[in-house]
């Protein structure tokens, strides 16, 4: 795959099987991607949680990596700070179900409710009971079977340790809007992880990638 993908729990035999070029795997997640974010905006609060964001008494630094961040380049949240952090793995689905999903690309609409549904599990879901959105810690460790989001800003262009106090003063109250969202939501459940670009992870997997190094930071 171009991109790193953190945790990289792709299926590498499935994608190559099914014959997915790159730029066509990247498209049918982005597809996925446009239409499940449409669907979780109807979840969760966006008007609250940006204003959170507006009223920290600090500014927050962009993580500006959306060139070679997939997480983030991919979003349609419309939101510089909050991500969808699942990796969407459409190799998981079925041949009727891709086909759904390049007509619903050709049709330019997005997929029906319960097409998500149906998907959820198998797309954006891990194995296993936990898993790790970086380098392994308690606070990068979410149940799998959840959908993840991400509170992301670029810590190395913070000025003072007031400014980084406040900025995660301002996470802390995202994430009581998340909880209070978890409650009235009986689709799945909802996580969410801070990413402060320290390290930057997807910066250096990319580098050790062109390098010819080990690519993938765990």
């Amino acid at each position: 795959m171009k991109y790193q993908c953190i945790p990289d729990t792709y299926n590498k035999r499935k994608i190559e099987e099914k014959g997915f070029s790159d730029l066509e795997f990247e498209n049918l997640q982005k597809k996925y991607i446009e239409s499940f974010e449409k669907w979780l905006m109807q979840k969760i609060d966006l008007g609250n949680i940006n204003q959170c964001i507006a009223n920290c008494k600090s500014s927050i630094p962009v993580m500006e990596d959306k060139e070679y961040n997939i997480y983030h380049k991919n979003s349609s949240l419309g939101n510089d700070y909050l991500y969808l952090r699942n990796n969407v793995h459409i190799e998981n689905l079925s041949e009727q179900e891709l086909s759904e999903l390049y007509n619903s690309i050709l049709a330019e609409e997005s997929l029906a409710e319960e097409f998500l549904h149906k998907t959820i599990a198998k797309v954006l879901y891990e194995n296993g009971d936990a898993t790790y959105y970086g380098i392994p810690s308690p606070e990068s460790e979410v149940p799998s079977k959840s959908i993840v989001l991400e509170f992301a800003y670029d810590q190395k262009k913070c000025n003072s340790i007031e400014q980084v106090i406040n900025i995660r003063n301002s996470f802390a109250e995202i994430q009581k809007e998340i909880i209070e969202s978890n409650r009235n939501n009986s689709d799945f459940p909802i996580f969410l992880l801070m990413y402060n670009g320290i390290p930057d992870l997807f910066r250096e997997s990319m580098m050790r990638k062109e390098s010819g190094k080990e690519s993938i930071v765990k």
